[in-house]
């Protein structure tokens, strides 16, 4: 797992093609310009290279067009149910608090650099009261993680995979997900809570909600190597992108309906799930579709996508779907 468009965002803003020359060579990101790092933001990047010898391939997480370079996150993350503003856990503090302990015992260092919704006294009070930690030394700010702490610990190493696969969804509304529907298996949790929230975008036609629901699927499909599930959802995505029926005027005067990521994830997980006809995987996921209706026809779709994985110039089939489509 690598973060490389810290470095590409530098290039883009100094205009240093050189250092984009060199990243893409070496991560083999296939892009065509420095200008293209705009579309690409900054975002997760999955080294596949690690699940075949000799395979080098990236998998790129998927972010909708309206986050923008600088600032990914979206203002308002998606929930089942308006989450109450009341602490009924503390799994994110003991993960991550814990976790770094491990490596820095001054507790005060370590909460200096986790974002917490709370104060930081309040959390250090409730760490040391409640026996997740207690004092190495009376005369130092050093403390170690307790018996109880470790077990605690143990217990929440779903928060690594809530911020790798779901950080589109609220946390909280997450946890109390699993809490109410635990089927004691976090990757099952996870798919049965998106079902929900896919079920909840299609009737609300929620176009956001329903992008990051196959975004989020992919990531976890793909970070258990199951690759023909993650290329389903990475179909789904292109044809949802294809058809933003549940956009607005204003999303769609700046849209773009084919990014550079999805088509470079579809083309890798294709090798990966050695698919040799795409076609046929393509139909299967756009009948699998429930939007009300469609901008264009299946055989139309598949043209496009041909012709994306084929290297025309994304932009300008982008303006070209736009023009006619929409």
């Amino acid at each position: 797992m690598e973060y490389v468009f810290d470095e590409l965002l530098k290039a883009y803003e100094s205009d240093d093609v050189k250092l984009f020359d060199e990243l893409n060579e070496k991560y083999h990101l296939g892009l065509e310009s420095i200008n293209q790092i705009e579309l690409l933001e900054n975002r997760l990047i999955i080294d596949l290279s690690e699940y075949y010898e000799d395979y080098n391939a990236q998998y790129m997480k998927n972010y909708t067009t309206s986050r923008r370079i600088v600032d990914m996150e979206p203002l308002n993350k998606h929930v089942l149910k308006e989450v109450e503003i009341n602490i009924v856990s503390y799994s994110y503090m003991i993960f991550h608090v814990l976790s770094e302990i491990q490596d820095n015992p001054n507790l005060d260092e370590v909460l200096k650099h986790v974002d917490l919704p709370f104060n930081k006294d309040f959390a250090k009070d409730i760490l040391l009261s409640k026996g997740f930690l207690k004092p190495f030394s009376k005369n130092t700010d050093e403390v170690e993680i307790t018996d109880y702490g470790l077990f605690r610990l143990s217990g929440v190493e779903w928060v690594g995979f809530y911020e790798m696969c779901l950080d589109y969804f609220d946390f909280d509304d997450f946890e109390r997900y699993m809490l109410n529907n635990d089927v004691e298996n976090v990757v099952k949790n996870a798919l049965n809570y998106l079902d929900e929230n896919q079920k909840m975008a299609y009737e609300q036609k929620d176009f956001y909600r329903l992008h990051d629901v196959f975004s989020s699927k992919a990531l976890i499909h793909v970070n258990n190597q199951n690759f023909k599930e993650a290329l389903n959802e990475e179909l789904k995505l292109f044809i949802l992108k294809l058809n933003p029926i549940y956009l607005d005027e204003n999303d769609l005067k700046t849209y773009m309906a084919i990014e550079y990521p999805n088509i470079n994830n579809i083309l890798e997980l294709q090798d990966l799930a050695e698919i040799n006809n795409l076609k046929d995987a393509f139909y299967s996921s756009w009948d699998e579709m429930k939007l009300e209706e469609m901008l264009m026809t299946k055989n139309d779709a598949f043209q496009y996508l041909t012709k994306a994985c084929n290297g025309e110039t994304l932009d300008e089939l982008s303006i070209e779907i736009n023009k006619k489509y929409m």
